[in-house]
């Protein structure tokens, strides 16, 4: 049987509330339970570090530790930040197998050169660049972090000039998502589905939109429940080919 594949999931402590899962055995282990075979991850901690990179390191320590395959490291980078194409370089070194961007929380412009260089140093490494739109529900923010989702029009033009770049929309909405797919109708560009809320219908109503050709799996543990991904999806009212190709299917194009 084919295993589900999540291009959304972190680990380490989160600055502003605890999660039942922190460590990366214990997001892995959760995410297995589920029917989860393979996870991209990230590093929690480093959406609040100044400099992204201390926070990836400590993730390739612990990662290299846990030594399981199941694993796939994600980099996330500032591309404004000093240094950043030697951080990516160095995080190819450790492993590291995606880039994942989260301009709002970093508060860098993600059509900048800068930004679009780094994608493309990424995308001539072969990892897939996930793009965050937010981590939390504007609603649940710390009153002194107030962070904006990205502005789909910046994604859309972020996606359109690194053509040759896997990009992933992480965390949008049902109707973020549509704006992005149909914005950028490119075979290699995708969303992940953590973030559809609708209730009952909503991957079936999003299929609709946009079809599932370029819709993958994502849970983005430990911030959402994974069983609540995976039952959205599961239990839609979309064709089975469909639902694997979401699941895992599709993943395949992503990852290269």
């Amino acid at each position: 049987m084919n295993q589900i594949i999540d291009f959304n999931c972190d680990c380490g402590a989160y600055a502003f509330r605890e999660y039942p899962q922190t460590t990366a055995a214990e997001v892995l282990a959760q995410a297995r339970k589920f029917g989860v075979g393979k996870v991209i991850m990230g590093s929690a901690r480093a959406l609040t570090f100044v400099s992204p990179q201390p926070a990836n390191e400590l993730l390739a320590a612990e990662l290299a530790e846990l030594n399981d395959e199941a694993v796939l490291p994600c980099a996330v980078l500032n591309p404004e930040y000093p240094g950043a194409l030697e951080d990516l370089q160095r995080c190819q070194e450790l492993g590291f197998k995606a880039l994942k961007l989260y301009p709002t929380y970093h508060d860098f412009d993600i059509t900048s050169h800068a930004t679009v260089r780094l994608a493309e140093e990424a995308a001539a490494l072969g990892w897939p660049v996930l793009v965050a739109v937010r981590v939390e529900d504007e609603r649940h923010h710390h009153p002194l972090m107030k962070i904006a989702p990205l502005a789909m029009e910046a994604a859309i033009t972020f996606a359109r000039d690194v053509p040759d770049a896997n990009v992933v929309l992480c965390m949008g909405a049902a109707h973020e998502v549509t704006a992005f797919l149909k914005g950028v109708a490119r075979e290699n560009v995708f969303a992940e589905v953590s973030y559809i809320k609708t209730p009952l219908n909503g991957i079936e109503a999003l299929v609709g939109q946009v079809g599932s050709e370029r819709l993958v799996f994502g849970s983005h543990l430990p911030f959402l429940y994974v069983q609540t991904a995976v039952a959205k999806v599961r239990e839609a009212y979309i064709g089975e080919e469909e639902k694997a190709a979401i699941l895992w299917g599709n993943a395949g194009r992503v990852l290269g």
